[in-house]
């Protein structure tokens, strides 16, 4: 007696179920008759929340004693309850108005879905949303996401942009002192090939400039012998270099320039 009680109080729990979900949300139609199911992605929304916090009951039971079709009438009278549906997008309020709409509606091909996924050895929870909320029940059409789906697909769009945004700033950081050190190096040597340059230019100006003073200097002293015939070539050439004859060092300068004037 007591086996038939265990068997025939899940069916009975379903029918009191039913009982209470028409009188709160009217006959059955195609879809509840609430303003909330009106909205594609709100529908969607719903009826994927509602599949997947039944996977979780239901994973969380898989151990214990009782048939599937046990599991799967208690997770339905569990699933729709403001504690569970707090994860999602919308409000619990509005996700438990969802879930019992959708409960009450469609609770049949609910239990029949995950009576066939679950009845196998490996069960798979995005099957069942394709097969439920998207085969048997119309709350997800083809173009349709459910909202917490596009939320966590923005969330790691915006964790990758910000993941390669720091490498990005971690390689340009690891770069620069490469960059400034080779800099450094090339100004370097650019700085010794200048200096290189510049010694190089004073030398040959070195050479030059005395070349070029010197035969101005015997051209000047030749000028001045035509103006001042009467003056000796070395007091013309005193003159010009403004230096004292009986100085050593300006005595030989004039020699010299007297000697090539000569």
């Amino acid at each position: 007696m007591k086996t038939n009680i265990w068997i025939i109080a899940p069916f009975l729990a379903m029918c009191l179920m039913s009982v209470k979900s028409e009188r709160e949300f009217g006959p059955k139609t195609k879809i509840p008759d609430d303003n909330l199911f009106k909205d594609p992605a709100t529908f969607c929304e719903g009826c994927y929340a509602l599949v997947h916090e039944m996977d979780k009951l239901l994973s969380k039971w898989a151990k214990e004693k009782g048939s599937m079709e046990n599991h799967i009438d208690a997770a339905l009278l569990a699933v729709c309850s403001t504690e569970r549906l707090r994860s999602y997008v919308l409000s619990p309020p509005k996700m438990e108005r969802l879930c019992k709409g959708i409960r009450a509606h469609y609770e049949e091909e609910l239990a029949m879905a995950f009576l066939r996924s679950y009845g196998q050895k490996k069960q798979n929870v995005d099957k069942v949303f394709t097969d439920t909320c998207r085969k048997s029940i119309p709350a997800c059409p083809s173009n349709i996401k459910p909202m917490s789906v596009v939320r966590q697909e923005q969330r790691e769009k915006e964790a990758d942009e910000k993941a390669a945004k720091e490498k990005n700033v971690n390689t340009e950081k690891k770069e620069k002192p490469k960059k400034d050190k080779k800099d450094k190096k090339n100004e370097s040597k650019n700085k010794t090939k200048t200096n290189k340059k510049s010694k190089d230019e004073l030398r040959a100006l070195s050479v030059v400039l005395p070349q070029c003073a010197h035969s101005f200097l015997v051209f000047s002293i030749k000028s001045q012998q035509q103006l001042y015939p009467s003056l000796s070539l070395a007091i013309v050439t005193a003159r010009l270099l403004g230096v004292y004859l009986d100085t050593g060092e300006g005595s030989s300068f004039v020699a010299s320039l007297y000697h090539v004037a000569e």
